[in-house]
């Protein structure tokens, strides 16, 4: 099935469907034997939702493995149902190279399910940013969650967000308790070797003249090692290149010749992963004009690409 055609049965007046995206998820995992898929309750002011996780089975015979997110924002339908129709694909490319996947393909369902970024507790007038997991403290005593323009040699030490006594939204909470569950004492110890992020930028649009499908990504350490997969992306939907971002950041960033945000310390997934440890952390974002099936194309491209990656550092 295309995205295209999943959003038909899914999204309605830009509201998603959430009993029929769960049962098309279900539907991808259920006939196969390598996917199990669990659930994690979410409580909201508003009601109960619940993050679901889809992982290979028997995670612990993989030696590496990646991390798979989409939905952090839930007005951005084209990154968890693009990311959802290239599932079976990915994995199947994945476990036929020995790489285990856990994917999060719809992690705010609550924003989802009424069309809104941020999830339903979250009050317009005063936004709490979801994708919020690190906090940096700079050697002048200043405590920052988006390092924007500073220079990374100001940070002093850095911790995570959930540990702090900010408020921060339940998916945010939830998803870090189960990384950090992961990380030091379960599946994921030794193995994740790639993190990839799925977004899309419908703020950089709102707030400039930039009109037209592209993509970009933001990466942290040498750009050349994704050339091969910009090449791919290049071939279905142009790079945005030299162009100013302003989704979501405190400061602006731009990108390069190539589309790569480079270095951007933002406090998000990616960031927290790359400080973990995570060499090849990623957040790809498609513009707001790019049509969904064009989308779900740049994410398949990037995950099994970041796949060849591991591969090739064995």
């Amino acid at each position: 099935m295309k995205a295209s055609e999943l959003a038909k049965d899914v999204v309605r007046d830009g509201k998603v469907d959430l009993r029929n995206y769960h049962a098309y998820l279900l539907t991808q995992v259920e006939d196969r034997k390598d996917l199990d898929i669990c659930s994690h309750p979410l409580n909201y002011h508003s009601g109960r939702h619940q993050l679901l996780e889809i992982t290979s089975k028997e995670f612990g015979f993989y030696k590496a493995a990646l991390v798979w997110t989409a939905g952090f924002h839930g007005n951005e339908p084209h990154a968890f149902l693009g990311s959802a129709v290239k599932l079976n694909e990915v994995v199947n490319y994945a476990h036929k190279n020995r790489v285990g996947v856990r994917a999060y393909l719809l992690v705010n369902e609550s924003g989802a399910r009424q069309g809104t970024r941020y999830n339903a507790d979250t009050p317009v007038e005063d936004p709490v940013a979801n994708n919020d997991f690190v906090r940096y403290f700079l050697t002048d005593g200043r405590i920052v969650d988006d390092l924007g323009g500073e220079d990374e040699n100001k940070v002093a030490s850095w911790w995570w967000a959930a540990d702090s006594e900010q408020k921060l939204p339940e998916e945010t909470r939830l998803l870090s308790n189960i990384l950090t569950k992961n990380w030091w004492e379960g599946d994921f110890r030794g193995r994740i070797k790639a993190v990839v992020d799925c977004h899309v930028d419908r703020r950089t649009q709102e707030d400039t003249d930039v009109d037209c499908p592209a993509s970009y990504q933001y990466i942290f350490g040498d750009p050349n090692r994704f050339n091969s997969i910009l090449d791919n992306v290049a071939g279905v939907v142009p790079l945005w290149t030299n162009k100013k971002i302003l989704s979501g950041l405190a400061t602006p960033a731009w990108t390069d010749g190539r589309g790569n945000v480079t270095d951007r310390y933002d406090g998000t997934v990616t960031d927290l992963t790359r400080l973990l440890g995570v060499k090849d952390s990623v957040a790809v974002e498609v513009s707001a004009d790019t049509d969904l099936d064009t989308a779900a194309e740049v994410y398949g491209i990037w995950v099994r690409g970041m796949v060849d990656l591991i591969v090739g550092r064995r």
